[in-house]
């Protein structure tokens, strides 16, 4: 092999290693562009009062698969298990007291109960 063979196969390698490196970058900012104008959010729904109430019953039955709730009760059909599991989170800290107190007047747990007079642990 010669010195001129050599020097043409480095400078095909180099070659072949800009381009990938120019395809991968134009890939990654593509991704971004496509990513930013085609994926657009998910329109925001409120929750209802029945939805409120079927998470509660759910997560009292099935605990915190949340899977087999929005496969068994009734959701609005875009609430995926991670959407029930994110609203079960932000409701937590108005759960009533573990000592069986009444909670609150005006909490969410008196308002979704019927009547308004119990908490819903205790309506089923």
């Amino acid at each position: 092999m010669n010195g001129k063979s050599s020097r043409s196969q480095s400078h095909v390698r180099s070659d072949a290693r800009a381009t990938a490196g120019a395809t991968r970058l134009r890939r990654s900012v593509l991704r971004s562009v496509v990513s930013s104008r085609s994926r657009s959010r998910r329109p925001r729904v409120e929750y209802s009062e029945q939805e409120v109430r079927n998470l509660l019953r759910g997560v009292q039955k099935y605990g915190r698969d949340f899977k087999a709730i929005r496969l068994v009760y009734e959701f609005h059909p875009s609430r995926t298990p991670v959407d029930l599991y994110d609203k079960f989170r932000h409701m937590r800290p108005r759960l009533p007291p573990a000592d069986g107190a009444d909670p609150e007047p005006g909490s969410a747990w008196r308002r979704l109960a019927p009547g308004g007079d119990a908490p819903l642990a205790d309506v089923d």
